[in-house]
């Protein structure tokens, strides 16, 4: 019996780009692997935990204290409109009934 080229492709396996890459990144991981397991020094363990070593800090305690919440600023303010106000009889302004603002 003879089979076609086409069904024997469709029985292969086909490796795309995202096999090929599976597949590098675990022989990378095999081989880091390997490299991770020997002595990195010659001194052994005691090498590596004098430059572990910790440095000396300082320690201060913070305080609680008010942040003043507000600003001053020194401005002229003129207006887009103008009135003038003029009595209509005689006589002295005993009171105003309007405040400014």
């Amino acid at each position: 019996m003879v089979e076609s080229q086409d069904t024997l492709e469709s029985r292969t396996p086909e490796r795309g780009r995202s096999g090929a890459a599976a597949m590098v990144l675990a022989v990378a991981a095999v081989f880091a692997g390997a490299l991770g397991c020997g002595k990195t020094s010659a001194g052994g363990d005691n090498a590596g935990a004098a430059a572990m070593q910790a440095m000396p800090v300082q320690v201060q305690v913070a305080k609680s204290q008010k942040i003043p919440d507000e600003t001053e600023y020194l401005s002229l303010l003129k207006s887009r409109h103008s009135s003038i106000i003029n009595p209509q009889v005689e006589g002295q302004i005993t009171k105003i009934l309007v405040n400014s603002g």
